[in-house]
């Protein structure tokens, strides 16, 4: 695995917070740091520093991590605090060493390429291509869908017009009445039931569905008048006037009304 350490200054000059660093990355698994040349990572001369400062070394298989190891008499501060002997070190940690800030970081492999990737990615385009697919079908079939149940229900409205008038037509004609005023009331029904008839013949090829409901609420009226003519419960004659209480009721005059108070 590889290490980067990044020095930067800890001088309080302008824009120093700010500044990106020397960035130096290290494959072995011993980096010494120091002002001297015959270190891994040579930092930049300052007063005070000494030719070595420390070492950064890999752990066994078994301990596994990265350790601090201060030269001696170096002034050695993790993240703030001295450090005194071999020292855990992490990733992001900040190693101050006089006017200088070193910044340890791990620098992972990058990842390697999966034969599975290539599979799942042309199986979502795939997926991705059905999903669109069915969508437009959907958003083409199911508009004709929709007209094609609203001409079935018209249809199927003009069937049942076309049948119930057939039968309250024949179902009038061979009714029997029973009186002069059933007579006349049947003649009249049936001739609104021959008027419906001829409307529907003209116009049968434009009628709308709305149409056709209407024509059918209006021939269950027809359907239960003819019914009611049928058991005479339509014409069921007054009574007899009473002329004597009729009299009376009119002579007699109505309570006077109280005057307000």
């Amino acid at each position: 695995m590889a290490i980067q350490l990044i020095i930067r200054s800890r001088q309080p000059e302008p824009g120093a917070a700010f500044a990106t660093g020397t960035a130096h990355t290290f494959d072995g698994k011993r980096i010494r740091f120091g002002s001297g040349p015959e270190c891994d990572c040579v930092l930049p001369p300052a007063a005070g520093l000494p030719a070595e400062v420390g070492t950064f070394t890999a752990g066994t298989a078994a301990r596994g991590g990265w350790r601090l190891e201060p030269a001696p008499g170096a002034d050695l501060r993790l993240n703030g605090k001295p450090v005194t002997g071999p020292t855990p070190v992490a990733s992001g940690d900040d190693v101050q060493c006089g006017q200088w800030s070193v910044y340890f970081h791990h620098q992972w492999p990058p990842a390697r390429h999966s034969p599975w990737a290539d599979g799942l990615s042309l199986f979502a385009k795939i997926l991705a291509g059905l999903i669109l697919v069915t969508e437009i079908s959907l958003v083409a079939w199911l508009p004709r869908r929709i007209q094609s149940a609203r001409l079935w229900e018209g249809e199927i409205a003009r069937q049942r017009v076309g049948l119930l008038l057939d039968d309250l037509r024949r179902g009038n004609a061979k009714a029997k009445p029973g009186s002069d005023l059933e007579l006349a009331a049947r003649r009249l029904a049936g001739e609104q039931l021959d008027h419906i008839a001829a409307f529907v013949r003209r116009r049968q090829d434009i009628l709308g569905r709305d149409t056709w409901r209407q024509i059918e609420s209006d021939l269950r009226g027809y359907d239960a008048l003819l019914r009611r003519l049928g058991d005479a419960s339509a014409l069921k004659p007054l009574p007899e006037p009473n002329a004597e209480t009729a009299v009376r009721l009119i002579l007699t005059p109505s309570p006077a009304t109280p005057p307000p108070n």
